[in-house]
């Protein structure tokens, strides 16, 4: 229950500020939000401590019920604003509970209209990431909390196919706040249960988030859970997720983070990073026998992503291999890209690749043999 302070209507002065919050220009729209959290907290700071006064009940109502707005930037501004209000007021007046409840109330899913519908669940998902991300959860140290605004992720991951990434990013970063202890009791329980098909039905959320918990709490989610959940063979001794053994599945994950595009998933290049710390001869086959087939055959897109993470692997290549990702195949893709101006991938190949090789090439990961190597490849 949260005790609000009697009080007339809101100030006026920071009423405008809301509008502000959509602008389209992030220093804008942070400063416009730093602006609203300055006066609201010198409010509360003139009143009792553990009393909610009547204007930060008021704009903390406004800013949840605006995290629903279809308005361009006005989502992120408001999410903005709410973190920053949530790190600064006292949890004796205004808790992560009270939050949730709060949620409830104003981002109600009615049923009515499904483009209505999208935009309260994209609000649901960024009150609960402004939740996490204001570290209130923690300091509060209130377990019913963070099992409910679990919960709610997964439910919302379920909900909609677009939910999914933002939900795990926020499960993510609850895996990553908690401590050993109540990510075991609290946590994992809720987790679990997600990765007991293993690499089959596994898909580049799920992975993401395992790594993080294997990485962070390795006591809990072990090797022996691994095992018995296929993530990795009987026979392993280092209980690494990432191996020749789901080379197979990790190509199916890489070609399916095509949609961030033109920016490469993260996921993506980090598998392709964790293959090469295994060697550049496990990263040369990785590639030859399952990514490349898996890319090379299908859409503009996966074949973008090919020559992305081809430029990518220059860094953790030896000569030996080099030919085994530059393939002939990889490319006849680009060279037919450069000469047909009715190519999806042409703009792309002559504008942007240039540039972004370039760049690689002169990193102090890329050898002056490999250099040497993929320029003789490229004019040869």
């Amino acid at each position: 229950m949260i005790r609000v302070a009697m009080g007339g209507k809101p100030d006026s002065s920071y009423l405008h500020l809301f509008w502000e919050l959509g602008n389209k220009n992030e220093e804008t729209r942070n400063n416009v939000a730093e602006k609203l959290v300055q006066q609201i907290i010198a409010k509360q700071n003139e009143g009792d401590e553990d009393e909610l006064c009547s204007d930060a009940n008021y704009v903390l109502g406004r800013l949840v019920k605006g995290l629903s707005s279809n308005r361009k930037s006005a989502r992120v501004g408001f999410a903005t604003a709410l973190t920053n209000l949530l790190l600064l007021l006292p949890s004796t007046a205004f808790n992560s509970a009270n939050l949730l409840q709060l949620m409830d109330e104003k981002l109600k899913v009615a049923g009515t209209s499904k483009s209505e519908d999208k935009e309260i669940y994209l609000g649901r998902v960024f009150c609960l990431l402004s939740l996490i991300q204001s570290k209130k959860l923690n300091e509060e140290n209130s377990n019913e909390s963070l099992a409910e605004t679990t919960k709610e992720l997964l439910k919302l991951s379920e909900t909609k196919s677009f939910l999914r990434p933002i939900s795990y990013h926020g499960l993510g970063e609850i895996v990553i706040q908690v401590s050993p202890v109540v990510f075991k009791k609290v946590i994992w329980p809720l987790l679990s249960d997600r990765f007991n098909n293993g690499w089959e039905s596994c898909t580049s959320e799920q992975l993401e988030l395992l790594q993080s918990c294997a990485k962070t709490n390795p006591k809990t989610c072990n090797t022996a859970y691994l095992k018995t959940n296929k993530w990795i063979p009987q026979k392993s001794k280092k209980g690494n997720i990432i191996g020749d053994h789901c080379f197979k599945h990790l190509a199916r994950i890489v070609a399916e983070t095509t949609s961030c595009h033109p920016k490469i998933s993260p996921l993506a290049l980090s598998i392709l990073t964790s293959v090469g710390k295994l060697g550049s001869k496990h990263l040369g086959k990785f590639w030859s026998e399952h990514l490349s087939s898996t890319l090379l055959t299908s859409s503009p897109e996966r074949k973008y992503l090919s020559l992305k993470l081809a430029i990518h692997c220059l860094s953790c290549l030896e000569v030996d291999q080099l030919s085994e990702i530059w393939s002939k195949d990889l490319l006849m893709h680009l060279y037919h890209a450069l000469l047909n101006k009715d190519n999806p991938l042409h703009l792309i190949c002559k504008n942007e690749l240039p540039k972004y090789l370039g760049e690689k090439l002169t990193e102090d990961e890329v050898t002056a043999e490999v250099q040497y190597a993929f320029l003789f490849i490229m004019f040869q």
